[in-house]
């Protein structure tokens, strides 16, 4: 049960073998950090309402392991001073000491969350068997399905079982008195398959989810797995609205590969990270505390501009407004920039200069004219929000699920 998933991308070394995993020393790396979004939301809050404290967002990660490609999503709450607390469900014992050890020190720093990992794996109550296997981070309640799986470049090898254990499995909605606040308003769910069986044993908590950032899979990786499509209609009946892929992955059909990295998917989609909102498109029952952390979560997280907007609406028109003429700080040449976004307007599309961009050209070439047409401003705004090929963040590139 892995904290991430992905595939390698360019560069990368792959997932680890078992004999990589067995008889190489495990050497600790630096973890690279997300790419921050355009500018904070949490100082444009501060200005707008310096008296109201900015709410903070209790985590919870269900399958937690620590991986060395990516660092966990939740991350960047963590650095703005944004979460409250970090609640971890890590099966594998050795994982979870690792994860104790890892933040035995951070909790007393200044602003930092209370961090607490569990050795229990969650689900629907009922009893299994944990499959721990040649890669941890591939291991699950679930059956690996070896011969689909061996039809991919290096995914067997992964996944072969090397131990078996029985283990109970316990309901999240059993579980509130292990959580501060008694909520996790931000779920994080990486359970190879065993999502659906962790979401309806938690059916209670749920109610109380803002966003849920959750792996699922397309393709029968473990044997008799819900695939996305009854994922995404549990949390549709719960309330959900899906909000988009954070990412998504895949593997080359053997025999053929790319040479300069085998791994990297040629056009098979098998699993991605979905994610989530909470009754996105009305938001009927929030407080107010609860639509900022949505909001301040998809803008962090997920750079999602244009849904924050839609939610700091609910908020307050003031709080929407400037929303879309933040403060950007200074370029290198000490100018100050002015708003990033293209908004619609009674006369269709008008453009208010994205980051600035094309003022400052112009100031300095008067030959450059700002592109009128509306295809030019939504690749100048592509641009500039950082958005690859799914519309969003940039994820690092994984060697592992």
């Amino acid at each position: 049960m892995a904290s991430a998933s992905g595939v390698a991308g360019p560069g990368a070394s792959g997932p680890p073998t078992q004999t990589q995993h067995q008889d190489m020393p495990v050497v600790a790396q630096e973890v690279p950090e997300a790419n921050p979004p355009l500018f904070p939301l949490s100082q444009l809050l501060r200005d707008i309402c310096p008296d109201e404290a900015i709410p903070r967002i209790h985590v919870v990660d269900i399958g937690a392991m620590i991986l060395s490609e990516a660092e966990d999503v939740w991350k960047p709450l963590v650095r703005k001073s944004l979460c409250a607390s970090v609640v971890g469900f890590e099966p594998c014992a050795e994982e979870c000491d690792r994860l104790n050890a890892s933040t035995a020190s951070s909790s007393s720093a200044a602003a930092a969350p209370t961090y607490r990992w569990l050795p229990w794996a969650l689900g629907d109550g009922s009893v299994g068997e944990f499959r721990l296997c040649s890669a941890p981070m591939t291991s699950s309640m679930l059956e690996p399905n070896i011969p689909l799986l061996r039809r991919f470049v290096q995914l067997e090898e992964v996944t072969t079982v090397a131990k078996r254990i029985e283990m109970q499995t316990r309901r999240l909605d059993d579980l509130q008195a292990e959580l501060p606040g008694g909520a996790a308003e931000f779920l994080k769910l990486d359970v190879q398959g065993y999502e659906l069986a962790v979401l309806q044993g938690a059916s209670e908590s749920l109610k109380k989810v803002l966003v849920i950032h959750t792996e699922v899979e397309f393709v029968e990786m473990y044997k008799d797995q819900p695939l996305f499509a009854e994922v995404d209609r549990c949390l549709r009946e719960r309330g959900f609205v899906f909000h988009r892929f954070a990412s998504i992955h895949g593997r080359p059909m053997k025999p053929i590969h790319l040479l300069q990295n085998p791994l990297q998917p040629i056009s098979q989609q098998m699993w991605a990270d979905a994610v989530y909102v909470r009754d996105l498109w009305e938001l009927r029952d929030h407080s107010r505390d609860e639509l900022l952390k949505t909001a301040l979560i998809l803008h962090e997280l997920y750079k999602s501009y244009d849904v924050v907007h839609h939610v700091l609406q609910k908020v307050d028109e003031v709080v929407a407004k400037r929303y879309l003429t933040p403060s950007w700080p200074p370029d290198s040449l000490g100018r100050a920039a002015s708003s990033w976004l293209v908004v619609p307007s009674c006369r269709g599309w008008r453009s208010s200069t994205v980051a600035g961009q094309w003022a400052q050209q112009r100031h300095a070439n008067p030959s450059v004219a700002a592109p009128a047409s509306r295809q030019n401003i939504r690749t100048r705004l592509a641009e500039a929000c950082l958005c690859p090929e799914l519309g969003g963040q940039r994820r690092p590139a994984h060697s592992g699920r």
